[in-house]
């Protein structure tokens, strides 16, 4: 028996089942979400990063992102729902794409 925390052995098997099943490389994994989280912004003209607390924004962004995820909640509704939640949404957020939430196009999968 092989000892090893769940989320190793669960890339371990993405690794090996992937080219078998699905064929090719699997999906790259990225180590941190801020670079992704910030391109994002970049693509959708969003400026999430100066002034005092610098990349706070950035880091309050992902912490957004991960609990519009965690309550399945879509894009286009997040306004609403962070706002009947009691969240601050992050400046700049509102201009976000609707359609589709910021990490989806810039490649990797956030983990």
């Amino acid at each position: 028996m092989r000892a090893s925390t769940f989320h190793a052995a669960a890339l371990r098997q993405l690794r090996y089942f992937w080219p078998r099943v699905i064929g090719g490389r699997p999906p790259q994994l990225i180590d941190a979400k801020a670079p992704l989280v910030r391109e994002a912004a970049k693509l959708a003209h969003v400026r999430l990063e100066g002034g005092p607390g610098k990349g706070a924004a950035l880091a309050d962004a992902a912490a957004e992102i991960e609990w519009a995820k965690v309550t399945q909640v879509r894009p286009d509704g997040y306004p609403q729902a962070a706002a009947a939640a009691g969240r601050s949404p992050v400046t700049g957020t509102r201009t976000w794409p609707r359609s589709t939430p910021p990490t989806s196009s810039c490649g990797g999968t956030a983990s």
